[in-house]
């Protein structure tokens, strides 16, 4: 039987040689990136490795994440995990909502992923649990804005709590809490570090979706007893959605809308207005890719002679296309993007829906990829809509300022990019959502429409300007894709 050693990892002991090649296949995953980047080289070839190990291997012992369940009878022969269980927290002075109550009662193993919807306050779920636990916690976010919603919120729970911060210079441990960044904790000194991890038993990693990102691998070393994962969708589009449960554990519970709650917009009060834009545009052939990694016009070029340019051309195209050998680069979603945002016709109908609610005094939030987008779009709107801001990563305003004026309405329109304002946002008073570049990934929308699902009073419902490119070869299928996610989240009403 294996024998298990616990402590930041789990040391494998006493293993089989068909236990030991089906740990591994487990642990290994193809590396996203080097496919992407393979794809893109000019010459097809990287210094990126082709596989991703999870395990490390010494002697007859075999090194795995904590989050790993060994899929073989095992004995656990020493657990050497930090665990506290005598940490006294105030009492909780909120009422959970019965969401949270359910979450916290499936969080019954060590290691675990709760899987909630944006709005039903996933760090007090977190907060909570550390509580009843009595553990030291420390909780990782990926952005600092998030420090700042994490100390309120346990501010909230517990009353004047004396908060630990670990955050650039400032280096100080809390008796029950503490908050960090990924970006810090990764960059902390040897002494630094092992002084944390010998005072924390619980970790949060609040939007563990991020977990596989290769910073994300300090985690490993701390041998709290206790991890929680928490996001709003566990989904990922490069592979590596199996990972997530290595560094947290796997879903303990995931909240699929089996009860309504009075503290966020019902997925039947979303209307979903699609906008559809006469743009057309198709791929140039020079964009087909070979699997080899190089591009047919470069085949044509330097491998193949043809007399005739263009009959020559169209014929390789073919031959390749009947062969399986060439595949369309997303580097045409690119060009697309550029089109899309650069046109006039397209902004002028966006432009067009937004004053038509801000004129009826509606807190509006525009979703784009870019920042020139937004600037493009701020120029055209902000001398018939004053009450206008924009919202990207190198604004001079702090992100509090800039969520407080969407909040008390001084701002009634909010250009932002989608990379900053889906995760950490909490703006109750956005009601008007305006999806102006294209989104193929059902883990974004979903971020996206958290944003406008906070209820406040006075708001009933909410309206998603949703715009597609019919027209568009490489786009189209995207609005297909999301109407098809809106009824799986239970919207129906699609205008």
């Amino acid at each position: 039987m294996i024998e298990v050693f616990v402590n930041n990892s789990q040391l494998l002991t006493n293993l089989a040689t068909n236990e030991i090649e089906r740990i591994k296949k487990d642990l290994t995953f193809r590396n996203p990136t080097y496919e992407s980047i393979l794809k893109y080289s000019r010459w097809g070839t990287t210094k990126e490795p082709e596989f991703l190990y999870y395990y490390k291997e010494v002697g007859d012992t075999l090194i795995v994440p904590k989050g790993y369940r060994i899929p073989f009878n095992y004995e656990i022969k020493k657990d050497n995990s930090l665990s506290f269980n005598n940490i006294e927290y105030p009492e909780l002075r909120i009422k959970l909502r019965k969401v949270q109550n359910v979450a916290i009662e499936h969080y019954t193993k060590d290691t675990g992923t709760l899987v909630i919807n944006t709005g039903l306050g996933k760090s007090i779920i977190g907060l909570a649990l550390a509580g009843k636990l009595k553990e030291r916690a420390l909780i990782v976010v990926n952005k600092d804005d998030l420090v700042d919603g994490w100390e309120k919120d346990a501010q909230l729970c517990y009353g004047d709590l004396e908060i630990g911060l670990v955050k650039g210079k400032v280096f100080n441990i809390g008796e029950q809490i503490t908050i960090t960044t990924i970006q810090t904790l990764s960059k902390l000194g040897d002494i630094k570090l092992d002084k944390l991890k010998a005072s924390i038993s619980m970790l949060i990693c609040d939007e563990c979706h991020r977990c596989s990102a290769k910073i994300y691998s300090v985690l490993n070393d701390f041998p709290a007893r206790y991890r929680l994962g928490l996001t709003a969708t566990k989904m990922r589009n490069d592979g590596l959605a199996d990972v997530l449960d290595l560094i947290c554990g796997e879903t303990l519970y995931e909240y699929k809308g089996e009860f309504e709650t009075d503290d966020i917009i019902s997925s039947k009060d979303i209307y979903i207005v699609r906008r559809n834009s006469n743009i057309s545009w198709s791929p140039n052939i020079d964009y087909y890719w070979c699997k080899s990694g190089r591009t047919v016009k470069s085949l044509f070029y330097n491998d193949v002679k043809y007399e005739k340019y263009t009959k020559g051309w169209k014929a390789l195209i073919n031959q390749l296309l009947s062969t399986k050998e060439i595949d369309s680069l997303p580097v045409n979603l690119q060009e697309a993007y550029k089109l899309i945002s650069g046109s006039e016709e397209f902004n002028n109908l966006v432009v067009k829906d937004i004053k038509s609610e801000y004129a009826q005094g509606k807190s509006c939030i525009v979703f784009c990829k870019e920042k020139e987008h937004i600037n493009l779009l701020y120029n055209l709107l902000v001398e018939d809509c004053p009450r206008i801001q924009k919202y990207y990563g190198d604004m001079k305003e702090t992100k509090a300022e800039i969520k407080a004026k969407a909040e008390s309405k001084e701002a009634l329109i909010t250009l932002a990019t989608i990379s900053i304002s889906c995760e950490g946002t909490n703006v109750k008073s956005w009601e008007r959502g305006f999806l102006v570049s294209s989104v193929a990934n059902k883990k974004d929308l979903i971020q996206i429409l958290g944003r406008l699902r906070r209820t406040k009073d006075g708001k009933s419902n909410v309206f998603f300007y949703d715009y597609r490119h019919p027209l568009m070869t490489i786009i189209k299928s995207h609005g297909y894709k999301r109407d098809s996610w809106y009824k799986e989240i239970g919207i129906t009403k699609i205008i």
